[in-house]
């Protein structure tokens, strides 16, 4: 039987790719939070030729 030796060093690997991903996850938080915020300055503009309602479809 053989077993999977599990270092420190994989650890931190792990540790560290979780944290880039909780980061990444945050920072499009932030986008969709700003991007909310804007929304109702948004509507003002004018709506395209074709377009039928607010979600952009026809």
């Amino acid at each position: 039987m053989s077993f999977t030796v599990y270092t420190i060093e994989m650890a931190y690997a792990q540790m560290r790719s979780l944290q880039e991903q909780a980061n990444r996850s945050r920072a499009r938080q932030v986008l969709a939070a700003r991007r909310r915020e804007r929304a109702p300055h948004a509507s003002r503009r004018a709506v395209p030729a074709g377009v039928s309602d607010e979600s952009g479809r026809r």
